[in-house]
C-alpha cells in the first residue's frame, strides 16, 4: 500500500512539474504576438477554405498582405462548406536576431451536403519582426502556391529564404506560368497516349488483316456460295 502511495506521488509530482513548465514556456511567449500570428492564419484559411474574402489584414508588412491576398485569389472554388469551423493553437514558439518565429496549428472542420463531413489539419509558419511587431513572413509547408513560387522546406528562420516584396509581387504570375506549363504537359501527355494507342489499335487490325488467306476466301467463296451443303473450311478458309 505504501509503495502504491508513494507511486501515485511521483505521477502527480510529474504532472505537477510539466504543467510549471507549460505555463513558464507560455509565460515566455510575447500573447500580442501570439494573437496576431494567430489571426492572420486564420482569416487566410477562411478566404482560402470559403472563397470569401475576409477585412484588410492588420499587423502585415506590405509584401506578406500582397502575397496571402494573391495565394486567396487563386485558390480552388470548392463546394459549399457547411457547418465550417476553425480552431488554432500555437505549437512552436522560438525568438532569434529580432524576429518571433511562430508555428500554428490549424484544425479545419465542415460537411457537406448529405452530412458527409470532412476536414483537415496542418502547420503554417508565421514570423514576426520584434522591431515593428508585424507578421513579415507566412509560409506553408505543403502547400501547393507556396512550393511553386517559393520552392520546398523553406526556412523563414532564415533571413535569405523570408519572403520580399519582389517575390511576393511575381507570385501570381509564377504561379499562373506554371500551372500552365502543368496544363500544356498533361495536354501532350494525353496527345502522346492517344497516338500510341492508335498505332496499336492500327497495328492489331494490320495484323488481323494479314492472317487471313484472302485469295483463298475469294476462291472458296466462289465455289459454295450457291451449295446447300457448302464445303467444310482448312487452316486457310474460315
Amino acid at each position: 500500500m505504501k509503495k502504491l502511495f508513494i507511486s501515485i506521488i511521483c505521477v502527480i509530482s510529474c504532472l505537477t512539474l510539466n504543467s510549471l513548465f507549460v505555463l513558464a514556456e507560455e509565460s515566455d511567449m510575447n500573447q500580442n504576438y501570439v494573437n496576431i500570428a494567430q489571426e492572420v492564419v486564420q482569416q487566410h484559411v477562411v478566404s482560402v477554405d470559403t472563397g470569401e474574402k475576409q477585412q484588410n489584414y492588420n499587423d502585415v508588412s506590405t509584401a506578406v498582405d500582397t502575397y496571402l491576398s494573391n495565394k486567396e485569389a487563386v485558390a480552388a472554388k470548392d463546394l459549399q462548406k457547411n457547418n465550417y469551423n476553425v480552431e488554432t493553437s500555437v505549437v512552436d514558439y522560438k525568438v532569434s536576431d529580432g524576429v518571433t518565429y511562430i508555428k500554428i496549428n490549424v484544425i479545419a472542420s465542415w460537411n457537406y451536403v448529405e452530412d458527409i463531413d470532412s476536414g483537415y489539419g496542418k502547420d503554417i509558419d508565421v514570423l514576426i519582426d520584434n522591431a515593428t511587431g508585424k507578421v513579415i513572413d507566412v509560409y506553408e509547408q505543403f502547400n501547393e502556391f507556396d512550393n511553386i513560387v517559393r520552392g520546398d522546406n523553406v526556412n523563414i528562420l532564415n533571413a535569405n529564404e523570408r519572403l520580399t516584396d519582389e517575390v511576393a509581387s511575381v507570385s501570381s504570375r509564377v504561379y499562373a506560368n506554371k500551372m500552365k506549363d502543368v496544363e500544356l504537359m498533361i495536354e501532350k501527355n494525353i496527345e502522346d497516349d492517344r497516338a500510341s494507342l492508335e498505332n496499336k489499335v492500327s497495328l492489331m487490325s494490320t495484323n488481323a488483316y494479314s492472317w487471313i488467306y484472302h485469295d483463298d476466301v475469294v476462291a472458296y467463296a466462289r465455289a459454295n456460295y450457291n451449295k446447300d451443303t457448302p464445303a467444310r473450311g482448312n487452316a486457310s478458309v474460315p
